[in-house]
């Protein structure tokens, strides 16, 4: 699979992309991505398809990469003459695992102008509230535009459900934010609004941390949207959720081993002895 070579335009290629073809720094990253590559030239129908999305919109196609590359890094083999879903996934002992990928979007991901460092200062400025809120309702929207197209609502034909290779099989959805610019920094607090209906644990009083439940959100539109889909059978042919705030242009970065600036976060190290006996304090 050749991601690029192009015969689009620079007004039509994503920013990113111009970056990687244009910029002699990044040669070490298209190389990274290129091997993520590996075996999806197997997509005979929708490789076209997939290279201008590659080239034009980037981002849910480097999810997908991203994908390809951690799924056989863990042991699976992917069988890519299965248009749909995305991926479907060979165990060593032979079992099979559907996955469907998807990300959430900035209605401006094509303007040269959203990766602009005002647009970046714009991201920043924005209230952690509002921004929770935001990755929240994008989250809850792409699950179950996915749950419905496995299930054929509204009298879709072909549903993914109806498929040989899906039917009495697993079926995962792997979910990646890519809406904003701060994406990255939200862990899994809005997909654990959005599976389990949890907010993110506060201190109290004595030391610790309480979490509390949260059942809706409501939209710009003033429409209650339920929370917690995990926590009660509505998503009930979901198997799984894959999610990952690190499958970005970034990743490829790091892989590269070029010079960038990074961001880390420490993490303090127990041993399981130590956790269970302040286990008070780590409910």
């Amino acid at each position: 699979m050749d991601l690029y070579s192009t015969e689009y335009d620079d007004e039509k290629l994503h920013s990113y992309f111009l970056r990687l073809t244009t910029d002699k720094k990044y040669e070490p990253v298209k190389a990274v991505i290129q091997n993520w590559a590996l075996g999806m030239d197997g997509r005979k129908g929708e490789l076209n398809k997939f290279i201008k999305e590659f080239q034009t919109t980037f981002n849910s196609s480097l999810w997908e990469l991203y994908l390809n590359k951690a799924f056989k890094d863990i042991g699976f083999d992917v069988d890519h003459s299965k248009e749909s879903p995305d991926f479907c996934l060979i165990s060593k002992t032979g079992k099979v695992v559907n996955v469907e990928a998807v990300t959430t979007n900035n209605p401006r991901n094509k303007d040269k102008s959203y990766y602009s460092s005002q647009a970046i200062s714009e991201s920043i400025s924005q209230c952690d509230q509002d921004f929770l809120d935001e990755s929240t309702i994008k989250l809850l929207g792409k699950m179950r535009d996915k749950r419905d197209l496995f299930i054929g609502k509204d009298g879709k034909k072909h549903p993914y459900s109806s498929l040989d290779h899906v039917k009495d099989k697993p079926f995962v959805i792997a979910v990646a934010p890519f809406d904003n610019h701060l994406s990255f920094t939200q862990n899994n607090i809005a997909i654990n609004r959005v599976l389990f209906g949890i907010e993110p644990p506060k201190p109290n009083r004595r030391g610790g941390f309480v979490t509390h439940k949260i059942k809706h959100i409501v939209n710009n539109n003033g429409a209650k949207l339920e929370l917690g889909i995990f926590t009660n059978d509505s998503y009930k042919e979901v198997s799984a959720v894959i999610f990952s705030t690190i499958g970005m242009f970034g990743k490829a970065i790091v892989q590269s081993k070029i010079d960038a600036t990074i961001r880390g976060t420490k993490y303090r190290v127990y041993s399981i002895k130590k956790f269970l006996s302040n286990k008070r304090k780590n409910r």
